[in-house]
């Protein structure tokens, strides 16, 4: 019998499923009488995490409301004669007939008898909060609790934090009947906050402000009902099956126009784990079914048969025979092999839509893999998308309730009223079709921190598809620009704890937590949504539409505009007209706010959203004037006054700064910022640059000081070649995108300068391995991946050309590219940094300085961790050698209680014959590998202020200067400590020195 959650048909509201509580005779409990705790909080004597965490919610929120704090106690002393609240499943809970037996997923009762109050659900073992992308744990304890303050105490929860909290004071609080037993209203809702875009270190200034953040938002999740129930996790279920069949079964993949089975070139450079299925062969759906029975678990035991992130291209007889003709092809049925082909071979990256909707393929493919799947188990669940060239409902084809489609409806800004009524089409004709709903859409993706208001069509939308059908959703994702787009996050939000309130009440909700600013706040509001709402748009080209996996924004679009580089072309819609409307509205409503502390607080954190996008924009202003005239000082400036404004803010949790970070990494290379603290001077460009098809480069010498380029073509630097006018060239030509040898050439002067006498090459970043030569001769060979790492296409790295720069005339640089796939090139730019020698011998009070030979004077120590000390030559900053410390393991818990850490290594000497009446300035030269997670920190002891410090976090493989300046000992004795701390990974140390500052 299928139980509720799996029924086609929406889940009963919370009201429907509460007890009448009126034939229930009962005194009033009191829990709190004139701010004073006359309840107690009892919970079982070894509670699972997610009961203590409710107990901590409930005597958080009832301090909050009344002043007074709830003593929690274990059941074991529980007080025989004082109302008691009681938590989760102690024994007098299941005395009194309550439990749950796991079948109904985070459900939850709460039942007042006599002078005890049950709040109980059913849970699970495991986290309560955090990070709930995966997180399995049933919390129906927990959501008693929520349901208990938000009915008896009127608390909501607007955005992470306390600042986003309402609880109303009251000094009372009693219960005079309560008997009810409910369920979250969908079976599985993840908004997705996990992965390195949304949880990584980058962006954060202090790490304790990125976990306070996570740890809030996750919180706030739970608090809106948020949890996984069953298992209906989709993904694209295919991304490594090109590597594992494609040389024994070539007919698991997609047959192309010209024959050939491989992905796309015209899709993401053909990568592999976005090639189609042959979704007809019977083959495959046996492979596929055969695989599910080997992975499958108790805790996943349905079958994701899921499409690869693409849009199906197969065009093999049996794919094409599963088709339906598609009526709204404005050319006959039978012509569109045909077309597709002549699409294809021209080069077309969008020639797959001479197919037609592929609806009627995909959901045979689904049924004809369920029929599989039976023969193993008569109760196998199929699971698949809706999504791309195949998210249209069938037009022939019925399912049943034994499939679950996850639809993915089309859409990122702009919401026109024509796409969002085109997804509930979509929406109710996959219903009619006979499967289970599930919602899967990207829509939260846009806007990155700007103040984009969707609320109202967010939640009219959402209560439509809530009200057809919806059993469980996957948003894609919470990226948590909760300062600028809080009333979209609170929508959402509330509407996935109770989706049949009414969007105005969300909203009013909102607006009412800002008191004598409320209106101004609101006005505020309506201008974003009346510029979110203006037309920005122009015609969709074939160029703007074909990198989409999902042909999935037809009609209305901004030229350039895409959720992972919102920024970009945010400019278009957040004009600086509107951005000074904005800031005049928002300063009117902090006068507004008055004398109120709390209103006044909400607005000014309002404000601080505001000015994030200010910045934003004003950072890819700089940019964009950089890339177009080398201004890299501007460019380096706002970077800086943006960082410096998020760094002094982010403890606010005005936004997650990792999916900020994440996102401008795409544009704004941080590190090379970095790395060129003094900027030195750029090579222009632009280049000279030639293809090499036949590899003949280098028998030809095009690495020769004087060879004769005047044939060959221009190039920028700042993008790959795919993306300039060759590399359109190429492709218009060839009908693909050029992989294999090219040539980059170019001139530069270097003036001498004998305070800094060594000359670097900077290179932003090469795509993939490159060999770079500097007036004819070779300095260095970088294959792909480089030392073994598959981000190396994406990192800066250095050049030393001090001992062939010339001085007198003007130099030569040729780089020799390999591309495979995807894009290529110099696709960064490359710069000219001098760099002064390390300090002379005989004024360096270090021994060993460059780690040539042995340590000599070195010593180590290992406090914490499992280290590994050598003199490296692979590595080198000067010289030969470098001293290198690698941790492999951390220390123990004893280890972390005695040294605050787990991980603890270093090299170290003692410096005699120091003068205390002097001041000197340390230096040494750190690298670390790609991989280090921890923090290099160099120390001078003894010292007047102790131990001066200068630390190093990741330097992503390249060497950077640490130094520490106006050093005064202390005595004649200082030492000098090189640590490795707080991480795994490698450090590199080389040219330490420690000189008079007046010698």
């Amino acid at each position: 019998m299928e139980d509720a959650f799996m029924s086609r048909h929406s889940c009963p509201p919370l009201t429907a499923l509460l007890v009448a509580t009126l034939c229930i005779p009962c005194l009033a409990m009191e829990i709190v009488t004139d701010g004073r705790a006359v309840a107690a909080v009892v919970i079982p004597d070894e509670p699972l995490p997610v009961v203590q965490f409710a107990a901590e919610e409930l005597v958080y929120h009832v301090k909050r409301a009344t002043g007074a704090e709830l003593a929690v106690v274990a059941e074991s002393a529980m007080p025989a004669d004082a109302p008691v609240i009681v938590l989760g499943g102690c024994r007098a809970s299941a005395e009194a007939g309550l439990g749950f037996d796991g079948t109904d997923p985070n459900a939850w009762t709460i039942r007042l008898t006599d002078d005890r109050l049950y709040m109980l659900g059913d849970d699970s073992d495991g986290p309560a909060a955090w990070i709930l992308h995966g997180n399995r744990t049933r919390v129906g304890t927990l959501f008693a609790v929520y349901s208990f303050l938000e009915q008896r105490l009127d608390v909501k929860w607007l955005w992470p934090g306390e600042l986003g909290e309402v609880i109303p004071p009251t000094d009372d609080i009693a219960v005079d009947a309560w008997n009810e037993t409910s369920r979250p209203a969908f079976v599985h809702t993840r908004w997705r906050d996990g992965g390195a875009i949304l949880t990584g270190e980058a962006g954060w200034a202090a790490p304790e402000a990125r976990s306070r953040f996570l740890n809030e938002q996750g919180k706030w999740l739970r608090r809106h009902r948020f949890a996984l129930g069953r298992n209906m996790d989709m993904a694209h279920a295919f991304t490594t099956w090109w590597d594992r069949y494609h040389e024994t079964h070539p007919e698991y993949f997609n047959l192309l126009p010209d024959g050939t089975r491989r992905s796309d070139a015209t899709y993401h450079g053909g990568a592999p784990s976005l090639i189609s299925m042959s979704v007809g062969d019977p083959a495959f759906q046996r492979a596929v079914v055969d695989d599910w029975l080997q992975r499958r678990t108790p805790e996943k035991p349905w079958l994701d048969c899921s499409e690869n992130d693409t849009c199906g291209k197969c065009m093999c007889e049996h794919c094409m025979a599963l088709d339906v003709p598609d009526p709204s092809l404005d050319f006959p049925w039978e012509e569109r092999a045909d077309r597709a082909r002549t699409a294809f071979l021209a080069g077309d990256p969008a020639w797959y839509r001479n197919l037609g909707s592929l609806s009627d393929r995909y959901a045979r493919y689904y049924l004809a893999v369920l029929e599989a799947a039976r023969k193993h188990d008569p109760e196998a669940v199929v699971m698949g998308y809706a999504y791309a060239n195949y998210v249209d409902p069938p037009l022939e084809t019925k399912l049943n309730s034994s499939i679950i489609v996850g639809v993915v409806p089309p859409m990122y800004y702009p919401w026109t009223d024509a796409k969002r009524q085109a997804n509930r089409d979509r929406w109710l004709g996959w219903y009619e079709a006979g499967p289970r709903m599930f919602l899967r859409p990207n829509w939260m993706l846009d806007g990155h921190n700007m103040p984009l208001f969707l609320a109202r069509k967010l939640g009219d939308d959402f209560r439509f598809y809530a009200s057809h059908s919806l059993i469980g959703t996957d948003f894609d994702s919470l990226t948590g620009q909760y300062a600028a787009q809080g009333p979209n996050l609170y929508m959402l939000a509330r509407l996935h704890e109770e989706p049949t309130v009414e969007v105005e009440t969300v909203l009013d909700e909102y607006y009412s937590a800002f008191g004598p600013a409320e209106q101004a706040v609101r006005d505020y509001f309506a201008h974003w949504e009346r510029v979110a709402d203006t037309d920005h748009t122009q015609p969709a080209t074939e160029a703007g539409t074909g990198q989409r996996a999902a042909d999935d924004d037809q009609g209305e679009q901004i030229e350039g505009l895409h959720w992972s580089y919102f920024y970009r072309q945010a400019h278009v819609i957040f004009t600086p007209e509107a951005m000074a409307e904005g800031r005049a509205l928002i300063d009117r409503a902090l006068g507004a706010a008055g004398g109120d502390e709390l209103a006044t607080r909400r607005v000014t954190w309002l404000q601080h959203g505001l000015h994030n996008a200010e910045l934003t924009l004003a950072t890819q202003r700089a940019y964009v004037k950089y890339r177009e005239d080398g201004d890299f000082e501007s460019y380096r400036d706002a970077v800086g006054a943006l960082d410096e404004f998020r760094a002094s803010v982010e403890g606010e949790l005005i936004g997650n700064m990792s999916f900020l970070a994440n996102r401008e990494a795409a544009t704004w290379d941080r590190r090379l910022i970095e790395l060129m603290a003094q900027p030195g001077e750029r090579i222009p460009d632009p280049w000279k640059f030639a293809w090499d098809p036949d590899g003949t480069g280098v028998e030809k010498r095009w690495f020769a000081d004087d060879l004769d380029t005047s044939t060959w073509l221009d190039i920028g630097t700042n993008g790959p070649w795919e993306e300039q006018a060759v590399g359109r060239k190429w492709r218009q030509e060839h009908r693909e995108d050029y992989n294999g040898l090219a040539w980059y050439r170019t001139s530069f002067t270097v003036a001498q300068d004998p305070n800094r006498p060594r000359v670097m090459l900077v290179f932003g970043s090469v795509d993939e391995a490159c060999m770079v030569w500097v007036n004819g001769e070779k300095l260095l060979e970088r294959p792909y991946p480089y030392q073994g790492n598959a981000d190396s296409w994406k990192e800066a790295f250095e050049v030393d050309i001090t001992d062939v720069v010339r001085h007198d005339r003007p130099n030569t640089v040729a780089v020799q590219v390999s591309d495979n796939s995807g894009v290529g090139g110099v696709w960064r730019p490359v710069w000219i940094n001098r760099v002064a020698l390390p300090a002379a011998a005989e004024t360096n009070l270090v021994q060993g300085a460059g780690f040539e030979g042995e340590p000599g004077a070195w010593g180590k120590s290992i406090m914490a961790g499992k280290f590994i000390f050598a003199i490296d030559t692979s590595h080198a900053n000067s010289g030969a050698s470098s001293g290198r410390l690698e941790c492999t393991a951390a220390g123990t818990e004893e280890d972390k209680a005695k040294y605050r850490t787990d991980i603890w290594g270093r090299w170290h000497q003692s410096i005699g014959s120091i003068d205390p009446a002097k001041t000197y300035r340390f230096r040494a030269w750190v690298r670390t590998s790609a991989d280090f997670n921890g923090q290099a920190a160099l120390w001078v002891t003894n010292t007047e202020v102790g131990t001066a410090s200068v630390n190093v976090l990741n330097t992503r493989g390249r060497w950077h200067e640490a130094v520490i300046e106006d050093i005064r000992p202390k005595g004649d004795t200082v030492g000098v400590y090189l640590n490795l701390m707080h991480g795994t990974g490698t450090v590199w140390f080389d040219d330490v020195e420690l000189v008079d500052e007046g010698g």
